[in-house]
Order: C-alpha cells, then structure tokens, then sequence
C-alpha cells in the first residue's frame, strides 16, 4: 500500500504532467514536424511511467510503456505523426487520466473496461 502523502504527490505530479501532455496534444496536427511537440509529449508519458513505476502502480506502467514506444518510433521517423495517432494519444490522455484518478482514490484498477484494452491494442498496432 502506498502511503497516502506519497500518493498525493505522484497525482499533482501527474496531473500537471497530463497538462502538458493535453496542450502539446491540441497543437499537434499544425506542428506535427515540429520535434519540440513530440519530445513535450514523449517527456510527459515517461515521466508518468517512471513515476507510476516506482508506487508499483503496474496498469500506468503497463499503458505508458506502449504509448511511450509509440512515440519513440515518431520521434526517430520511423511513423509519421498523423492525425489519426493525434487522436489515439488523445485518447491515451484521456485514459491516464482516468487512471490517475483511480490511483488518487487507491481503488483497483484490476478489471479494465474493453474500452481500455482496445486503446492499449490501438498503440500497441503500431509496433512491429
């Protein structure tokens, strides 16, 4: 069990790390070339994996490591930012998002929805 204050501090964390995340989002597709969108995106979800992983917070790890390997293949060209992958990350937000807020009340996270597991599917499409 995760104490309580070290919770705490990994939701502000994520949630401002998510912030980051959701603005680079909205300005993606008009600077998809632009590295610095990419790398403030790929920064936000490693950091978010990092953090999840050292409260052993295990479905973050799990999401974040595949949205993580989806971008590092963005940023080294081997896939083009598109604006169908926009939308896919914006999804993933969303749903790190909702995870946060699981963790933040300390409830399971055990019995992902199908929803979940299709988004994790859809970033994992893109990996060879």
């Amino acid at each position: 069990m995760i104490p309580d204050e070290y919770l705490q501090t990994f939701v502000v964390e994520c949630r401002e790390l998510l912030e980051q995340m959701e603005e680079a989002l909205l300005i993606v597709d008009q600077a998809a070339e632009d590295p610095e969108i990419i790398n403030a995106i790929f920064r936000a979800v490693h950091t978010i994996k990092g953090s999840a992983g050292m409260f052993g917070i295990d479905h973050i790890v799990v999401f974040t490591h595949a949205a993580e390997s989806v971008l590092d293949k963005v940023r080294s060209g081997d896939i083009a930012m598109s604006s169908v992958l926009a939308a896919l990350f914006i999804e993933a937000h969303d749903h790190l998002s909702a995870s946060e807020e699981v963790s933040a009340t300390a409830q399971s996270m055990s019995q992902a929805t199908s929803e979940q597991a299709s988004q994790l599917q859809e970033l994992m499409a893109f990996l060879p």
